[in-house]
């Protein structure tokens, strides 16, 4: 009887030890990453808008996109005549004692601008890979 007693006495100990291991905080947070810029003459560098993107396919798409969808483009935070910073959403779950956390970012961002001199009065877009890491980055972007 007393052995039984032990036995459980020990299997709820470790119950109880292994609870806070079970836990979650979910959190939503946002990265600044500056976009260093190198426009050549014709662009429109009041035009510039921007998007994130958390998949390659969901990048492909707006780029391929036609249809003049601009629902999500939002102009830089701050611009300065070489570089604009852009606000980028990220994500994760923490668990206790840091020991299963995970971290999710878009892996894109999608830029849209426009030509000075084209014809018509068109807007073109270029997808720009956002670097991995936690906590502001930098990147680079050419364009066109």
């Amino acid at each position: 009887m007393s052995r039984t007693i032990c036995v459980v006495a020990v299997l709820a100990l470790i119950g109880v030890a292994t609870v806070p291991l079970l836990t979650v905080a979910k959190w939503i947070g946002h990265f600044t990453l500056t976009v260093e810029l190198d426009l050549a003459s014709d662009i429109d560098a009041a035009s510039i808008s921007y998007v994130e993107c958390w998949s390659a396919d969901e990048a492909r798409w707006l780029c391929n996109d036609d249809s003049e969808y601009v629902a999500g483009f939002e102009p830089p935070d701050h611009m300065t005549a070489n570089a604009h910073s852009v606000t980028i959403t990220c994500s994760g779950d923490d668990g206790v004692f840091d020991l299963f956390d995970t971290y999710h970012q878009p892996e894109f961002l999608v830029v849209r601008y426009r030509t000075i001199d084209s014809q018509k009065d068109a807007y073109v877009r270029k997808s720009l890979s956002i670097p991995p890491g936690r906590g502001p980055r930098t990147t680079s972007l050419t364009l066109p």
